[in-house]
């Protein structure tokens, strides 16, 4: 398979520190995130990564990832310890995947998911992004 299906962040040369998604749905009540990451302990209670919702009006909604509330080591010989308050998806492998989910304001016009790498030597991975709107 040659397509990209994981969007992964570092603080490496070969990887991003971020990535904008750009979003043309409106009406997004919720934005629900498959993600994946490979921390290490002394990389825990501290901001690791971060999901920024961004409106048409030039709002911005940041929401901080911190080790071990809200990401966790899900991949490699931690990834078999489900910490985080995330629902969490089996990968087999000693893997898991986390879902997070984010309220935005279906009242703004969403116009980009961005995601950003905070912490040296981790990896942050984006696998889903799903955009609920209000009815």
């Amino acid at each position: 398979m040659t397509e990209k299906n994981v969007l992964l962040l570092g603080r490496w040369d070969e990887l991003p520190k971020e990535v904008r998604v750009p979003v043309a749905t409106p009406r997004v009540r919720e934005v629900c995130l498959l993600i994946v990451g490979r921390t290490y302990p002394m990389q825990s209670h501290i901001a690791n990564a971060r999901i920024v919702l961004h409106y048409q009006d030039g709002a911005s909604q940041p929401t901080d990832l911190i080790n071990p509330w809200n990401y966790d080591d899900s991949i490699g010989r931690f990834g078999d310890y489900h910490y985080s308050n995330n629902e969490m998806v089996e990968l087999g492998q000693q893997a898991h995947a986390d879902v997070i989910s984010l309220p935005a304001d279906p009242g703004r016009q969403l116009v980009a998911v961005e995601a950003q790498c905070l912490s040296d030597q981790i990896l942050f991975g984006v696998m889903a992004i799903t955009l609920y709107q209000e009815q």
